[in-house]
Parts: C-alpha cells; structure tokens; sequence
C-alpha cells in the first residue's frame, strides 16, 4: 500500500490502533495473592487455552515478554523501587511487592490489560472541517522520554492553552470519539526498516478489522475526517485521511522513532498485555 506521508501517518493510526494480536487473547489467571511480610505476593498463570493454534510465539516467549511487561508495571504503576518478579515453570510468574500493603490495588493493576484503540476523532479540525464547526485541533507531536509518541491538542476557541495528555479535558475530548477498531482486531505486528538506522512499527489486520477499516474509509475518506491511534488515555498519532485512500489488511506508523521503543510496542501488541 503507498501512499503520501499523511497517509502513512494516518495508517498508523490505524494499524497501531488495532493493538492486541494473535497472542491478543492471552489472559493472565492469578493462582493466589498473599500477604507477606512488609509487602504483597502474587502468583500468576497463563492461559494456555487462551492462545490460537497459529501463534507463532513459543510459552517460553509469552512468559519472557509479560514477565518483562509486570515487572515494568510494578514499578511505574506501583512505584515499587525493587520489586521481584521471577518465571516458575514454563506458564507462570511469581511476582513480590516489598513496601506495598493494599493487595487489592495491587491485584487490579498487575492483571488489567491495556488496548491500544483506533479512533474516528470527529471533534478535531480537518482539512474539510475548519475551526468554526470543530472544538479541537492537532497541537504539538513529542516524544517522551521513553522514545513514545504523544499528541497534545489546542481548543479552537476560548482558552488557547494547550491540552495536555493526562488531564481531564484531554480525556473528555476523546470520549467524544467513535470507537474505529481495538485490540482483538490486529493480528500481528513487526518492527520493519524503512530507511538506515530507521525502525517502524507495522501492524497486520484480522479479516474483521480490515473490513472495520476498509468500510471506514470508504464512508470518510472524501471528507478526510482523522484517524487517532490512543493507547491508555494517550493519543500516540493522529492524521487525516487522504481523499481517495483506501485502507485495507495492514498499515504502519511513519517517523522515526527509537529502535527500543519499536520494538517494546511490538512485544506489547504481540503478547496482547502491558
């Protein structure tokens, strides 16, 4: 699929957007959760049976990728400073908490699940839609320090501030959104090479999500209404649509962006957990 730079930019929207794949529908089963001493335990299983028949990804690897992705949980959500979270066996992870006594907390942010999601951002100022009839429009594009893309937004009239990602109006603003595609609707991701020293993201559609997009495109694309790609609150890209374009079975994220971030989103997308 070719088309100009906009187009990628909104494909990436689009492909990221469908985040969770094959391995998507792993789930995490907490054997048990105990008290111990000056901190909380957790033990978790894999769901095996979760996983399709044509993942491509062994049990070793989905353990190796969502131990790598608890332990960054724990200790950014949890702001736990030496948090142990080990492999046992070949399907489960035993995960300790010193300092941390609210087992519940802890227990609703190491098993909840992360989608990255794909928006019609229909309140946001296009090519076709001008200010007078949109409340937002695209502000800056950063990145953070982790090499993340993020999207702030600026109103169009009243308080020019920006909106930054994080706060309420930032969250409101989205709600105001049409939900495109998520999650279960991405089949798989890669890192790919664009150019030298280059590393892009590029995501595969299942049959259903490619039908989500194609019809989506076909409704809008003459209008070039944009496409935002949000993952946990946070819009990682957003682009209009380019007239005539037609997106289909797969799209990529265009930039340039850390290698490390590349790949760290494709073990995400893949292993279908945070």
């Amino acid at each position: 699929m070719q088309t100009s730079k906009n187009s990628w930019v909104f494909l990436v929207i689009v492909a990221v957007l469908t985040a969770l794949s094959v391995v998507g529908l792993l789930k995490l089963k907490p054997v048990y959760g105990l008290d111990i001493e000056g901190g909380v335990k957790l033990v978790y299983q894999i769901d095996q049976t979760s996983i399709p028949e044509d993942s491509t990804q062994t049990l070793s690897q989905i353990q190796r990728i969502v131990l790598k992705n608890l332990e960054r949980r724990a200790i950014g959500a949890l702001a736990v400073a030496e948090p142990t979270v080990q492999a046992k066996g070949i399907d489960q992870i035993v995960i300790e908490l010193p300092g941390s006594d609210d087992i519940a907390k802890a227990k609703e942010i190491m098993s909840s699940t992360a989608k990255i999601q794909i928006y019609h951002a229909k309140n946001v100022v296009t090519p076709e839609a001008s200010s007078s009839s949109r409340r937002y429009a695209i502000g800056d594009r950063e990145q953070d320090e982790n090499g993340a893309p993020v999207v702030s937004f600026n109103r169009t009239r009243g308080n020019m501030d920006p909106i930054e990602a994080g706060t309420e109006e930032y969250a409101k603003m989205i709600e105001g959104w049409t939900l495109i595609l998520e999650g279960e609707d991405v089949a798989r991701a890669e890192v790919i090479t664009a150019n030298k020293g280059v590393y892009q993201p590029q995501f595969y559609f299942t049959k259903s999500g490619a039908d989500k997009m194609s019809a989506f495109t076909r409704r809008y694309a003459s209008l070039q209404e944009n496409i935002a790609f949000v993952l946990e609150g946070r819009v990682l890209s957003i682009a209009h649509i380019k007239k005539g374009a037609q997106l289909s079975d797969n799209a990529f994220i265009d930039g340039e962006f850390e290698v490390g971030y590349v790949r760290e989103l494709v073990e995400l997308v893949n292993s279908g957990a945070l």
